[in-house]
C-alpha cells in the first residue's frame, strides 16, 4: 500500500491558532479493522475522514471499539491510545486534519480543553451541519493544494474568531515549544512573573493539563527527530543523553507511558505503516 502525506501551513491570520493542515491519500483500499497507535504531541487534531465510520478502541482489549461519525475532533492526548481511520477512500483521499494549536481550541470550537483531555468525539457535535458542507468541499477539491485555501476560508469565518488566552498562557507555551519540554517549570514561572500556581490554573482551563505534564509531553514529540532517521538502528542510550533523560531506563518508562510500547517496538511499528509524519 503506498502514502502520500501532505503538511500545509495555515494562512497568517490563523497562525496563531492553527500549527498546520495536513491530508492522506492512498494509492489502493485501505485494509479493515486495522487500529492506528496515537501518541500525544500537544495539539488538538480535528480530523475530516473519509470513507466507513471511525472507531475507537477499547486500550486493555483492541476487540472492542465505540463508533464515532466519520469526522472527529481528538482532545489533549496524555496517553496513547488506538483509532482507525476510514477502510476504504474516495478518489484517493483517506483524511483532511487541522492541527489545532492548544491557544485554538477555545477561539475555533468553543470549547474548554479541559471537556475533552484523552477524549474523541464527533465533529458534528461540534460544528454541526459545517461538517458535512465542508467534507462536501474538501471532496471536491481536485488537488491537494486547494485544500488549504477551503481550510482557512472555513476558520476564518468562525463567529467565534478572537483571541482568548492570557499573555502568561501564550508566551510560556511558545517557551516551552522552543526548549522541547526541556525546561524547569519553577524557573518558566519567574521569567513570567507568574507563581507555579497561576501558571498551572492557566494550563489546566486551556490545555486540559498541567505545565509540568505538557512539557514531558513536547519531550516525548522531541523524539520524532530521532525516528524520521532512515538508517535501521538507533542508539537508544545515546537518545536518552542527548534528551537529558538520566539513564535509559529513566528514559524508557517515560517512552512505554506516552506510547505504550518501548522505543524499538514503536519505530518497527511506525515505519510498518510507512511514519512517521510529522
Amino acid at each position: 500500500m503506498s502514502f502520500q502525506y501532505y503538511r500545509f501551513a495555515p494562512a497568517a491570520a490563523l497562525e496563531p491558532f492553527v500549527d498546520c493542515y495536513w491530508a492522506l491519500r492512498s494509492q489502493a483500499d485501505l485494509p479493515t479493522g486495522i487500529p492506528e497507535r496515537i501518541v500525544p504531541d500537544g495539539c488538538f487534531e480535528l480530523i475530516f475522514n473519509f470513507g466507513s465510520r471511525h472507531r475507537h478502541y477499547n486500550q486493555r482489549d483492541l476487540q472492542r471499539f465505540s463508533s464515532l461519525g466519520s469526522s472527529i475532533l481528538i482532545g489533549q492526548r496524555t496517553r496513547y491510545f488506538h483509532t482507525e481511520l476510514a477502510a476504504n477512500s474516495s478518489e484517493g483521499l483517506r483524511a483532511v486534519g487541522i492541527r489545532l494549536r492548544p491557544e485554538g481550541l477555545y477561539p475555533l470550537c468553543g470549547m474548554l480543553a479541559g471537556e475533552i483531555v484523552d477524549e474523541v468525539i464527533p465533529l458534528d457535535a461540534v460544528w454541526g451541519a459545517a461538517v458535512a458542507e465542508t467534507e462536501e468541499q474538501l471532496l471536491a477539491a481536485r488537488s491537494p493544494d486547494r485544500l488549504p485555501s477551503l481550510l482557512d476560508a472555513f476558520l476564518l469565518g468562525r463567529p467565534d474568531l478572537r483571541r482568548q488566552a492570557h499573555p502568561g498562557l501564550d508566551a510560556a507555551i511558545r517557551r516551552i515549544r522552543q526548549c522541547k519540554g526541556h525546561l524547569r517549570i519553577d524557573a518558566l514561572a519567574a521569567e513570567l512573573n507568574l507563581s507555579i500556581k497561576q501558571l498551572e490554573r492557566l494550563f489546566k482551563g486551556a490545555l486540559g493539563v498541567s505545565p509540568k505534564r505538557y512539557a514531558r509531553i513536547m519531550k516525548f514529540s522531541d523524539l520524532h527527530a530521532w525516528l524520521d532517521r532512515p538508517d535501521a538502528s538507533i542508539n537508544w542510550a545515546a537518545v536518552a543523553a542527548a534528551m537529558n533523560y538520566y539513564d535509559q531506563n529513566h528514559f524508557i518508562k517515560n517512552f512505554k507511558e506516552f506510547s505504550g510500547l518501548l522505543p524499538g517496538e514503536y519505530l518497527k511499528e511506525l515505519r510498518e505503516q510507512g511514519g512517521p509524519w510529522t
